[in-house]
């Protein structure tokens, strides 16, 4: 039934991550590259968000960091790692070094690495999302697609056309001082997903002092009764270690959580206040869902996106099949998760859906 589903938030998140995951175990297979893992010759690997969220924002004949701001909407951009990596160059003018915080007119061109992946990116959404179309359904894509066009069109805040990487905090930021996107005729399906998600969020972030990131992923997995041992919490978010190191860090310092070590296990729990605001944190959640549903476009989204996302576990989600990857690719040592991240990690570390 309708009222048993997961929020449309955690829909929407479990379509994303499995739909960029494909994109980057695609890009992963055709783009040579290096890794910690494997080694390589090439640039380093890079994720879809790095593209989506800059890349593909510096044309071969330059711009500034203050233009791909507004071009992309979102402050968080690293673009010292994508130099590092070998996508960017940086130049902050005659006789001045690149150091410190992006100024708005230094000037980034890309590399031929750069180049090159996006002539490997530029395929992947419509080949994915036609793989989509074999696994689920001409009929049940199409209505997905028409549902998220339709919530897209409603929304008047200018949006980045991808989730932008999170900050310390994890909430979505974005930069509201651009035109609305996405300014394409036929967006491709990982922004439409996107901006519905982003949307979604800006609804709870306007009333909870904890991002969505964290209440979904972390906070409310954790108790002030038991504790929670940390190496089990990346397992049963679906989200990587790093990611939920940090979230659990933003709450152990605002006095939410408290870590201590039980027969020689690193535990975390909540603490009294911590409970109070996981409590708080759900009835806000369930309270900006039901505004959701409750508007036809919202009900008709989660209608659509229920016929395809399952329970969002590797027994329960029809996203899966569509997930193992190659036995040479560096996802293929810790794949598979107990399940979906409820909401995308996206950090500047690597970019990857789930945190890592």
């Amino acid at each position: 039934m309708a009222q048993d589903r997961p929020p449309l938030a955690t829909l929407l998140s479990w379509a994303l991550v499995a739909f960029t995951i494909e994109l980057d175990n695609a890009f992963e297979a055709r783009m040579p590259h290096s890794t910690t893992e494997g080694g390589g010759a090439g640039p380093w690997l890079v994720s879809w968000a790095m593209w989506a969220n800059v890349l593909r924002y510096v044309p071969e004949s330059g711009t500034t960091v203050g233009e791909l701001r507004r071009a992309a909407r979102t402050d968080k951009l690293p673009l010292d790692g994508l130099r590092r990596w070998g996508y960017l160059t940086i130049d902050a003018g005659p006789g001045r070094r690149v150091s410190g915080a992006p100024r708005p007119g230094w000037v980034l061109r890309p590399t031929r690495h750069a180049e090159r992946a996006g002539q490997v990116w530029a395929p992947l959404p419509d080949e994915i999302e036609a793989r989509w179309s074999e696994r689920f359904g001409l009929g049940a894509m199409a209505r997905l697609r028409a549902a998220l066009a339709a919530v897209s069109a409603r929304i008047e805040t200018p949006l980045p056309d991808f989730m932008p990487i999170l900050g310390y905090a994890m909430t979505a930021n974005s930069s509201a001082d651009t035109p609305a996107a996405p300014s394409a005729a036929d967006p491709e399906l990982p922004m439409l997903l996107a901006r519905a998600l982003i949307a979604f969020t800006h609804s709870f972030e306007a009333i909870s002092p904890i991002s969505l990131a964290v209440v979904a992923n972390v906070l409310s997995r954790l108790d002030a009764a038991e504790g929670q041992r940390l190496r089990d919490l990346p397992v049963a978010a679906g989200v990587a270690p790093p990611a939920v190191a940090m979230a659990v860090g933003f709450l152990e310092k605002r006095g939410l959580a408290e870590i201590a070590t039980l027969a020689r296990a690193r535990t975390v729990r909540l603490t009294a206040r911590g409970e109070a605001a996981r409590a708080a944190a759900a009835k806000r959640l369930t309270a900006v869902n039901a505004a959701w549903i409750a508007d036809p476009l919202g009900a008709e989204l989660a209608a659509a996106l229920a016929l395809i996302v399952g329970d969002g576990t590797p027994g329960g989600s029809p996203l899966f099949a569509g997930l193992q990857p190659d036995p040479r690719g560096w996802r293929a040592k810790s794949w598979p998760p107990a399940t979906l991240p409820a909401y995308p990690m996206i950090l500047h570390r690597g970019g990857y859906p789930d945190g890592a």
